[in-house]
């Protein structure tokens, strides 16, 4: 709820992901169930591919600090950051709000906790001297 405590959707068997007809309100797909601890940013880009920040990890360390890629149909396809590990060393994230991707292809990342420039090719530099934070 806004301004309150994350949704924990760890140990929560629903899918907290659904895709709805924009016209008839149908539910087309449901997906994410095991994947999550609190889902926070979410950008369904040119592709249909859905892009959603986990943006707290979970007590034992095994989920979370993340951004995850959906095919339209709610395959998972690519996990960013290392999971349940929060920093601002090489791969990880440290609380990611949002993602969004340009028409490029690049993926900008709101991580403003780390500091940090994922490349696409997935080497992390120090972007803090830039005034970047957060860009993959």
């Amino acid at each position: 709820s806004a301004g309150g405590p994350g949704v924990n959707c760890d140990n929560n068997p629903v899918d907290p992901i659904f895709k709805f007809d924009r016209n008839t309100g149908e539910i087309l797909a449901n997906f994410g169930v095991g994947v999550f601890v609190t889902p926070h940013g979410i950008y369904a880009d040119t592709e249909g591919n859905v892009w959603v920040t986990d943006f707290a990890g979970n007590a034992e360390g095994t989920k979370g600090h993340q951004v995850h890629k959906f095919s339209p149909t709610g395959e998972l396809l690519l996990s960013l950051g290392v999971a349940g590990q929060p920093g601002n060393g090489p791969d990880h994230l440290n609380q990611p709000n949002d993602v969004i991707v340009a028409p490029d292809g690049s993926i900008f990342v709101a991580d403003g906790h780390s500091g940090q420039n994922l490349t696409t090719d997935q080497q992390m530099d120090d972007a803090r001297a830039a005034g970047l934070t957060g860009r993959i």
